[in-house]
């Protein structure tokens, strides 16, 4: 069973204006679902926390977007859940199919 957590990353907790429409639609259409947005203060203290082997490769990613891609797979892999891009509108819920 896949646990129902919505997993989104971002620089800060400073959602683009442009994004927030499409970040809310995700809380709308699962409001029993935990929230997870995933900063990069957040997303380093994870990875330091409980992936140190991973943390000297973390921070030498010379582009935030690979530090992005990777924080994505390892935080549906620690506590499951879905991830979906800020620019992602939810159109519906995912409860019948998890």
């Amino acid at each position: 069973m896949i646990p129902k957590i919505i997993h989104q990353t971002w620089k800060t907790n400073n959602i683009p204006d442009e994004w927030v429409y499409h970040v809310n639609s995700w809380k709308w259409n699962h409001p029993t679902w935990e929230y997870k947005l995933w900063t990069d203060k957040t997303a380093l203290e994870f990875v330091a926390e409980n992936y140190p082997q991973y943390l000297a490769k973390y921070c030498g990613f010379p582009y935030n977007i690979q530090r992005a891609d990777f924080i994505r797979y390892l935080v549906v892999y620690h506590f499951g859940g879905i991830y979906a891009d800020i620019d992602y509108e939810c159109l519906r819920p995912f409860d019948d199919l998890v």
